[in-house]
């Protein structure tokens, strides 16, 4: 069953999709901050690549494809975020922690883990 399958590959990644997570969370790419969303584009277009995925870049985005015809995806997400605001109480906005068994950090619960799990 595929649902079965699907849960035994995140099982087995699991740490290096926690730490691909974390790594993009401590980009501060704050949607107003062009240089820092051209960062985490370079970012995410690294991951891609290094995932097998033909990379074309655009101004502000990328295009993510795998495969090719009937067999071929692309990848939807983006990577900015707003602002980080303040009085974060666990942790700050772009540095990550483990809490409760989950991440915090701007971009965790969106944004920047579809990135991820896209993946």
């Amino acid at each position: 069953m595929i649902k079965n399958k699907v849960k035994e590959f995140v099982r087995e990644r699991k740490d290096e999709i926690v730490a691909t997570l974390m790594e993009l969370i401590k980009i501060p790419s704050v949607s107003t901050d062009r240089e820092a969303c051209y960062k985490m584009l370079l970012a995410v277009k690294s991951l891609y690549e290094k995932h097998g995925f033909d990379v074309t870049e655009g101004d502000d985005y990328l295009l993510a494809y795998y495969g090719e015809g009937e067999t071929e995806i692309g990848l939807f997400a983006h990577g900015d975020v707003v602002d980080g605001g303040e009085n974060w109480l666990i942790t700050s906005p772009f540095e990550p922690k483990i809490y409760n068994g989950a991440i915090v950090g701007r971009g965790a619960w969106d944004d920047k883990s579809a990135i991820v799990c896209s993946l």
